[in-house]
């Protein structure tokens, strides 16, 4: 608090201190006290720092004191969030093999010796036409084939089912469903470390297909995917572990540094802490896109960025519903003090105790 506030607060609390004795008649108010002086007036020279210290105690057990702003010390932190969380997904690239190879470890579990139905569709970008999307009624086209095999007009759940259906074991009706979902979790957590990552959710619909000469009888294309490339048309490993890392630093500092605060402060704070560290990362990984200088680290980051965008908002809900409490409050506060049978001490502890 700086000394202009610190003083303006002092000068307040000592005429509600002098009011309150001139209440209980504990001070004697003649007529010519009120031609010399005004009661702040009169408050700063009838009121001690005692007198102000012992009227504060009278409330210092109901007053809510935790409240704290978002200082600069918060910012910093965020700012550093956010770096360190650009820092993760660079280093998960990097180790992307390793990864890679584990995840390929339980895949294999759930596939035989032949090329999994999600990679049916092959060649230069293959994930972006078909199978790593999400889209499980995704369809190849009638008279697709694969390896001889016609493969087309089929679902791609219905393809993954009956190839699940020659792993060994049982092939009850419901362990095969569990196989088939385990084979789809497992692909695509196999795929999330490499560059290419996986396509966006959904973009399938955007593939085309046209008759070719070829092994498959088939050529396809996706012009949004196309369009984006892999720096916005993509998620992988990286996008995530940022995501988390970010979201898991927050977390845990608003738990420390937030605990005695309300909800609404905790979810304000928290909000405002995360569209600092979401912004400073993205920033980071588009200027890497920029300078070409990122590799497979510079690209949007859409985990984040839907991150973002959603604090952002819930920002702005937050400090209108504050700030409709604080009018609420206010309307509350004049209409009791427009009340002549309210007098000072009564509004003091119903609105200004009750309240805060």
């Amino acid at each position: 608090m700086s000394k202009l506030d610190k003083d303006y607060f002092t000068k307040k609390m000592k005429s509600l201190a002098y009011e309150e004795q001139l209440l209980n008649k504990k001070i004697i108010f003649n007529n010519h006290d009120i031609d010399q002086l005004n009661i702040p007036e009169m408050a700063q020279i009838t009121i001690s720092d005692n007198d102000l210290k012992s009227f504060l105690e009278n409330y210092n057990d109901d007053i809510n004191y935790e409240y704290g702003d978002l200082n600069k010390n918060h910012i910093y932190l965020a700012i550093c969030f956010g770096i360190i969380g650009a820092f993760s997904s660079y280093l998960v690239n990097e180790n992307s093999k390793t990864f890679e190879d584990i995840f390929l470890k339980f895949h294999n579990l759930f596939k035989t010796n032949e090329a999994s139905p999600i990679d049916y569709k092959t060649g230069y970008k293959h994930r972006y036409m078909f199978g790593h999307d999400f889209n499980l009624w995704q369809k190849l086209p009638d008279g697709y084939t694969f390896y001889g095999k016609n493969v087309g007009g089929k679902t791609l759940y219905s393809l993954i089912f009956d190839y699940c259906n020659n792993l060994p074991g049982s092939h009850s009706f419901l362990t095969t469903h569990l196989n088939t979902i385990l084979h789809i979790i497992t692909h695509y957590l196999s795929d999330l470390p490499t560059k290419d990552g996986i396509p966006l959710p959904f973009s399938s619909f955007f593939t085309t297909w046209k008759e070719a000469d070829n092994a498959t009888g088939y050529t396809s294309e996706n012009l949004l995917l196309k369009a984006l490339g892999r720096e916005y048309g993509s998620i992988n490993l990286a996008d995530i572990s940022s995501y988390a890392g970010i979201k898991l630093l927050l977390k845990v500092y608003s738990k420390i540094m937030f605990r005695k605060h309300d909800d609404d402060d905790v979810q304000l704070h928290l909000s405002q802490m995360s569209v600092i560290s979401y912004g400073v990362c993205i920033i980071i990984q588009m200027i890497l896109i920029i300078t070409d200088i990122g590799e497979i680290t510079g690209k949007l980051n859409y985990i984040i960025a839907i991150a973002f965008l959603r604090n952002a908002i819930k920002v702005m809900l937050i400090t209108n519903k504050k700030h409709k409490k604080i009018i609420k409050n206010y309307q509350k506060s004049i209409s009791l003090l427009n009340n002549d049978e309210i007098n000072l001490e009564l509004w003091v502890k119903h609105y200004v105790i009750n309240e805060s």
